[in-house]
């Protein structure tokens, strides 16, 4: 029998000097040579000099999907998404964000003489005019990063301006897991490998690997901060698929309202090869179809995406459902798939398999 005490137990787991006598000729020599040394050495200072300031010329450029677009993501979004554009403004994509709204003033055109109405929302003390509205002022330091991007001509980095913010932002690398736990885990997602002889949970930013008899493994990182999900691929994938016999799982984590993502991870190494689906909110189940060609994943903003394995793209988005997609399966044969939602309704889809 598994002793669950030993598996979900997580608050035990886890710094020549010479003297000579110098004649005319041999000063003149000495003198010459040293003023090449100083040159030499001025050459080399500059040098340095200029290379620094090269990298502190790319260090200080601010990146609208790596810098800016989070700051909207974090403190923006529920105010001025597609669903809830508050005073007529959207900031969900590049494109909108750029529009002026009810104001009819451009968020990001700005002059010498006064600011771009978004920076101005941000950073005002007018509690009736500041961004976001009912609830803290944004940190100085992100609103200093809108600010500086803005200044240096608030350019798009990104390959589609018209792309929800969430998938502009590049797949992060997520802080390590804490050593040890300081308190116990809710543990929201559990399943056993492919051979049976090991399982898999989800811990805080990484997922644990445990024998039959609780004794912890492995702990692989770099995944979301909470996880919900974990499928293995079937058996009976082919040698199209990223691996066969087990060798690597796909889990979905991510963190309540802010995000979720589904991460293929290669268990010889237990390295995250690949980032398969992203969205605005959790990621809540994951299936294999029978053929492990097709995986179909459950989210909670009312979709179902379908990802082609060999590809690794995603090759169908179904939007039937109202609510939260919590669970899904597909029938024996592939042909089938059913989906259940936060309203009591379950659907089914119809596929034909190749």
């Amino acid at each position: 029998m598994l002793p669950l005490n030993a598996l979900f137990h997580f608050t035990a787991l886890f710094q020549f000097t010479a003297v000579f006598p110098f004649t005319h000729q041999a000063m003149k020599l000495f003198t010459h040579h040293c003023k090449h040394v100083l040159l030499l050495k001025l050459t080399i200072a500059w040098s340095a000099l200029l290379v620094m300031n090269i990298v502190r010329a790319e260090e200080g450029t601010i990146s609208f999907k790596r810098d800016v677009a989070p700051v909207f993501l974090e403190n923006c979004i529920a105010c001025h998404d597609a669903k809830k554009a508050e005073g007529g403004y959207r900031i969900d994509t590049f494109t909108e964000l750029s529009k002026p709204g009810d104001s009819g003033l451009l968020p990001l055109a700005g002059t010498q003489d006064d600011v771009a109405e978004l920076l101005r929302r941000l950073k005002t003390e007018d509690q009736f005019e500041r961004m976001p509205a009912e609830a803290e002022a944004i940190d100085p330091s992100q609103i200093q990063v809108v600010a500086d991007w803005i200044e240096q001509g608030a350019q798009f980095d990104g390959d589609n301006p018209d792309e929800r913010l969430s998938f502009v932002i590049p797949p992060r690398d997520y802080p390590p897991a804490p050593t040890p736990y300081p308190a116990r885990l809710q543990v929201t997602a559990l399943a056993f490998s492919s051979d049976k002889n090991l399982i898999y949970s989800g811990g805080y930013h990484e997922i644990l690997v445990w024998d039959i008899d609780g004794n912890l493994q492995h702990r692989i990182g770099n995944v979301g901060q909470q996880t919900f999900a974990i499928e293995f691929p079937p058996k009976t994938s082919d040698d199209k698929t990223p691996g066969v016999d087990g060798n690597w799982v796909v889990v979905a984590s991510g963190s309540p309202g802010l995000g979720g993502e589904v991460r293929l991870i290669d268990l010889t190494n237990h390295q995250v090869t690949a980032v398969l689906a992203r969205c605005d909110d959790l990621i809540l189940d994951l299936a294999f179809r029978p053929d492990g060609k097709k995986l179909a994943i459950a989210a909670a903003d009312k979709t179902i995406r379908i990802v082609d394995m060999e590809s690794q793209e995603i090759e169908q988005t179904l939007l039937s459902h109202a609510d939260f997609v919590t669970a899904i399966a597909w029938s024996a044969d592939g042909t089938k798939l059913v989906s259940a939602s936060r309203t009591t309704l379950a659907l089914i889809y119809y596929f034909t398999v190749c």
